[in-house]
């Protein structure tokens, strides 16, 4: 296939942009198909659904690289977008805060329903931060990491946040979430509180709810909450790994 745009496919906003009750479908880019976002981008209802990126952010791309990208998403259907890293939503040093609304059905190699990773390693300065709350995450799928989230930087799962019913038996590794610490200046945090709950995931592997992967930072991720809130998924709920890939 040909991707006509480099980024946003749909939309491009490089400024303050407010989209309401907005359908963004079928489009095509490198990254963001349906959206490409590098400034502050607010979402209030709608849907983005079936576009393909051949790079990042099938749905939507946030790129936080000048320091100034936002994307606030309130009771937005995010479903069936694809692409190689973050089918649903790929975001870059960014902050994400969406509420209410559901991620499913999207595919990626890196982050089926969501990836987030902090700005350029070896100069930190910039952490991603990602925070769902009452958001419904279900069927995506990832051929490596994080079927629901493939994340680095600041993870916060509150609210009803329910991420169930992802299968990642075909994929090398267990996670429907992917938690990663690459950064030496800036740990990584995932912290799930109130309701939020993540069960009935299937893997082929360890840890089918949540790998913690310490890889590249001096101390591994610092987690909150994760005990009383991910259970019932098969093999077994969470497996932390250490290792130096890609130090």
């Amino acid at each position: 296939p040909t991707y006509p745009a480099s980024s946003g496919g749909g939309i491009r906003n490089n400024g303050n942009l407010t989209l309401t009750d907005v359908i963004v479908k079928r489009n095509r880019a490198v990254r963001g198909a349906g959206i490409s976002t590098a400034g502050k981008l607010t979402i209030l209802r709608g849907r983005i659904a079936y576009n393909v990126a051949s790079n990042s952010g099938g749905g939507i791309d946030v790129d936080g690289s000048n320091r100034a990208a936002t994307l606030t998403i309130t009771n937005v259907r995010i479903d069936h977008n694809r692409a190689y890293s973050g089918g649903g939503i790929n975001a870059y040093g960014a902050t994400e805060l969406i509420t209410g609304g559901s991620i499913t059905d999207n595919e990626a190699a890196l982050g089926g329903g969501i990836s987030t990773v902090n700005v350029v390693r070896g100069r930190n300065d910039i952490r991603n931060k990602l925070t769902l709350t009452n958001v419904w995450m279900a069927s995506n799928t990832a051929e490596a990491f994080g079927a629901a989230i493939n994340a680095e930087g600041v993870i916060v799962l509150g609210g009803d946040t329910l991420i169930e019913d992802h299968d990642m038996t075909d994929a090398p590794f267990g996670g429907v979430v992917e938690v990663f610490a690459y950064d030496w200046d800036y740990p990584t945090e995932f912290t799930m509180k109130e309701t939020a709950l993540i069960t009935e995931n299937v893997a082929s592997a360890e840890g089918a709810a949540v790998v913690v992967w310490q890889d590249c930072g001096p101390t591994p991720p610092v987690t909150s909450g994760l005990a009383l809130r991910v259970k019932g998924n098969t093999p077994t709920n969470i497996w932390t790994r250490t290792g130096t890939t890609g130090c």
